[in-house]
C-alpha cells in the first residue's frame, strides 16, 4: 500500500504536469523530455495543491481516489491534445537564430516576478 501512495503522490502529478508542459511548449519535439519532466514536477505538484485548495473551499473531503483520477484524466487529456496537435500541424520553417521557448520565457518571467 505504501508503494501505491508513493505512486499517487509523486508519479501522477509528474505525469500530469509533464503532459501539460509538453503540450504548452508546442509538442514533444519542441522540448527535451528531461526538461519537460523537471518543469512537470512543479506544474503537477501545483495542480494537486490547487485541486486540494478548491476541494477545501467547496467543503468536500479530500479523497485520494478522486485526486488520482483527476490527475490521470488531466494527463491523458493533454497527451491526447499534444499528439493530435502534432499530427494536424505542418512543420514550419525554423529560424536560424537561437530562439527561447515559450515555457522558458514564462518560467523566467514568474521567477523574476517573485523577487520583485
Amino acid at each position: 500500500m505504501d508503494y501505491m501512495n508513493l505512486f499517487i503522490a509523486v508519479l501522477l502529478p509528474v505525469f500530469a504536469g509533464t503532459a501539460f508542459v509538453r503540450w504548452f511548449a508546442g509538442g514533444p519535439e519542441e522540448m527535451p523530455f528531461t526538461e519537460a519532466l523537471v518543469y512537470g514536477l512543479g506544474v503537477g505538484t501545483g495542480l494537486l495543491t490547487y485541486e486540494m485548495f478548491l476541494s477545501e473551499i467547496a467543503g468536500l473531503p479530500f479523497s485520494l481516489h478522486v485526486s488520482s483520477a483527476f490527475l490521470l484524466v488531466f494527463g491523458v487529456f493533454f497527451v491526447f491534445l499534444s499528439f493530435r496537435h502534432l499530427r494536424s500541424r505542418e512543420m514550419p520553417l525554423k529560424p536560424r537564430g537561437e530562439k527561447i521557448s515559450g515555457v522558458r520565457l514564462w518560467v523566467t518571467v514568474f521567477y523574476l516576478y517573485g523577487y520583485l
